[in-house]
């Protein structure tokens, strides 16, 4: 009777520990499923995040490209027509010797029609919008209301706007920056009142989050099926499943590294000039800020030097573009050499300008390196024979220095550095001139 009883008080201490165990493993693989859900959801939205981050910063190249070159023309067919809404620049259409009638299309109406030749392909969309007491093509670019509230943070100071949200049921990730005026822009919005920096529109892009969703059920229908062997298998294949998912964990983290590696090649990417390679006007101006509060700071000087290729739209017109490509980037090759510090920057700032900030650099020796670029440009001898001053490419300079003081801003160093290569054009060209910051 006795040992009767102490059987049924094992069998029920075991019975308890078994009920406890299996209550414990339950909840165990329970949260460990729900940490595995939000992390494979997070990624999902990581990756289409990616994606439209990559979309969009290909439609800001492109509609930078074309305000740089003010625009492209292009035949007059069916498809495209003169833009009214251009009628006020005299050239907006040329006919060419043989007759071919060619109309100028702006960045939004060349970025728009792009969009428009790739709307039909499997891939994530793009759109062009603004807000509706703004729109110049209404049928074409009036927002949705998701866009329409983007717009109005934007308006209000946001700087972007992404979401997942149902586009006719079916789930994107949308992302939207705003569009703000620059220089470039009011050559064709000259009659619509805008000033530099304000926002003209918006641009967007939505990625189908259904192939990462696919992923991501995939991924977790794996993970269900072996969490359920694991948790049928019992108390003695505990530690075999803990080592399963200690090895599960590490190559999970071993992807956010590889993700988190491809975002950081990506950012690096938006910082350099796609045709040259160097720092693009975006890095120039980070660069510019920073070193400007440090100069501040320290009470040191900072030095710049702008750079223009003399009558390059004029080597572009006898060479051709391509030609002119391969030109801008043997002079970015030549500028990068000569500055050689570490903390020197050779930026590309525009169409054919480049910009060099020294830190730490006296007016003297940022002339003598001002000199020294355009001396190296001279003698790499890229032919030019339409040249008006030489028979190869060579640059106009323009060099300022200030020591920052507390109401002075960066912009007076570039337009004191942008002044004084005014000054050098005028002169005659292929010179140095350097001027100083009025107090």
């Amino acid at each position: 009777m006795k040992t009767a009883n102490r059987t049924q008080n094992k069998l029920h201490h075991h019975a308890i520990w078994l009920v406890i165990t299996v209550v414990v493993w339950t909840l165990i693989i329970s949260v460990s499923l729900f940490w595995h859900y939000q992390i494979a959801h997070k990624q999902s939205i990581e990756l289409a995040s990616n994606v439209a981050q990559a979309y969009i910063y290909r439609d800001i190249a492109l509609r930078r490209w074309g305000a740089a070159h003010g625009g492209v023309y292009v035949p007059v067919n069916e498809q495209v027509e003169p833009n009214p809404l251009l009628s006020h620049i005299p050239e907006r259409d040329i006919v060419t010797p043989s007759g071919r009638i060619l109309t100028l299309l702006n960045p939004v109406h060349i970025l728009t029609q792009v969009m428009e030749e790739y709307r039909d392909f499997a891939i994530p969309k793009g759109k062009v919008t603004a807000l509706p007491e703004t729109l110049l093509n209404p049928q074409k670019n009036m927002p949705d209301q998701w866009e329409l509230s983007a717009l109005y943070a934007f308006k209000s100071g946001a700087i972007e706007k992404k979401e997942v949200v149902k586009i006719n049921g079916i789930p994107h990730f949308r992302l939207m920056i705003p569009l703000l005026v620059n220089a470039e822009c009011l050559q064709c919005h000259t009659n619509q009142s805008y000033q530099v920096g304000d926002l003209s529109g918006a641009l967007g892009v939505a990625v189908p989050m259904t192939p990462y969703l696919q992923a991501k059920q995939k991924s977790l229908t794996l993970i269900y099926i072996s969490y359920g062997l694991f948790w049928a298998i019992g108390l003695f294949s505990l530690i075999y499943f803990f080592n399963q998912t200690k090895r599960h964990v590490h190559q999970q983290e071993q992807t956010q590294k590889k993700l988190l590696q491809l975002n950081q090649e990506l950012e690096q990417l938006s910082f350099k000039d796609a045709l040259t390679g160097i720092a693009n006007r975006r890095l120039f101006d980070n660069a510019l800020n920073r070193e400007w509060k440090q100069a501040m700071r320290d009470h040191t000087p900072l030095s710049l030097i702008m750079i223009d290729v003399d009558f390059f739209k004029v080597y572009n017109d006898c060479y051709g573009h391509q030609q002119g490509d391969a030109c801008l980037k043997t002079i970015a090759k030549i500028l990068s050499e000569v500055a050689k510090r570490p903390k020197d920057m050779i930026a590309r700032y525009g169409g054919e300008e480049f910009a060099l900030l020294l830190p730490e650099t006296e007016l003297i020796d940022a002339t003598h390196l001002a000199e020294e670029c355009r001396k190296k440009i001279f003698a790499s001898g890229i032919n030019f024979s339409h040249s008006e001053i030489a028979n190869v490419v060579t640059l106009s300079v323009g060099v300022c220095t200030t020591i920052p003081k507390k109401d002075d801003s960066p912009a007076q160093l570039l337009d004191t550095a942008d002044k004084a290569l005014y000054i050098a054009k005028k002169l005659g060209r292929n010179r140095v001139t350097y001027s100083h910051i009025n107090h």
